[in-house]
């Protein structure tokens, strides 16, 4: 114990007689040190933030054009596929149970296939059980017919996109008009569609998103992603949620996420782009920062050196003449 204490007073000794030419500059130096590192660190943070904020802005307003895009190209096939739905033979033959106008119905699915991608129209029933088709095939009933219609206005001459489906390599929906007459639901009117992305159009969209982002349309119950590819994995989805903003992990990769409803239909788009692009500027920031911290410390030190040198050597003459006297 007497040993601890002896030690410990010749350390505090031997620090009370360090010249004051040796304590300035280390105070100073330590004091530049804590100056530095606490401005960098909230600098590191507030570009991060304003990064993230920025970056989130930009994918929510990217997935809101995008769906805006969907709704839009929507509108004239719904339109289309309502003013079919209203026509006279279609009541007829529903009404009828397939009886009356059977030509003029057949001559009209066959009409609503507009191009290849167009694969089948039907008619069902308020049952829900298929009177006609284009094309007939039990491929329809393997993609989950009966999903389509719950929920669908029964009463109501509207109209809606279904979610979509996958069939092999390919995706399917259908765009669904209820068939009223005197206000009563007669039965539905069904086409199939083929959901088409020619390799050039899919390079265009990833040019126009930018480097990194990428766009993923698929239901909005999320139960099926698709990049206009392929069916992809492992993606989160907001069920029911519009203007959703998202951050989440995939293949141990953090990416900053947009989910937007695309209306009048099942549909949702998400734009994603990785968290570390995202951070990139703030970690440059940190580089930058972190190279010139050591730079103006040796500046630092070398300036505080001089500086005590020229406070403290004036009062060490007057020290000196003072023991002198």
């Amino acid at each position: 114990m007497k040993d601890n204490h002896q030690q410990s007073s010749a350390t505090s000794h031997l620090l009370k007689r360090q010249s004051i030419q040796r304590k300035l500059p280390f105070l100073m130096f330590i004091l530049l040190v804590v100056m530095m590192l606490a401005f960098g660190f909230l600098s590191y943070l507030g570009i991060r933030k304003t990064a993230e904020e920025a970056a989130k802005e930009r994918l929510l307003i990217l997935s809101q054009q995008l769906a805006g895009m969907y709704t839009q190209s929507a509108i004239p096939v719904l339109a289309t596929t309502r003013a079919a739905a209203a026509n006279n033979a279609v009541r007829s033959f529903l009404l009828s149970a397939g009886k009356d106008s059977a030509a003029s119905v057949d001559r009209l699915l066959q009409k609503l296939k507009l191009d290849s991608t167009w694969i089948n129209v039907q008619l069902l029933d308020a049952n829900r059980q298929e009177l006609a088709a284009s094309n007939p095939s039990d491929m329809y009933d393997s993609l989950k017919l009966s999903t389509i219609i719950p929920g669908y206005p029964s009463t109501a001459d509207t109209g809606l996109v279904s979610r979509l489906y996958v069939k092999g390599e390919a995706f399917y929906y259908a765009i669904c008009a209820a068939v009223v007459h005197e206000g009563k639901l007669a039965g539905y009117l069904l086409r199939w569609r083929k959901m088409y992305n020619s390799k050039e159009n899919i390079e265009r969209v990833s040019q126009l998103l930018g480097k990194e982002v990428v766009l993923y349309v698929g239901n909005a119950d999320g139960s099926l992603w698709s990049d206009l590819r392929t069916t992809v994995d492992g993606l989160p989805a907001t069920a029911g949620v519009d203007k959703a903003l998202i951050t989440y992990k995939r293949n141990d990769k953090g990416y900053l996420a947009a989910q937007s409803l695309v209306f009048n239909t099942k549909w949702k788009v998400m734009v994603t782009m990785p968290r570390a692009n995202v951070l990139q500027p703030a970690n440059e920031f940190l580089k930058i920062a972190i190279s010139s911290a050591v730079l103006l410390l040796i500046i630092g030190i070398i300036l505080t050196w001089l500086l005590s040198r020229s406070i403290t050597k004036p009062v060490e003459k007057l020290a000196a003449a003072a023991e002198g006297i």
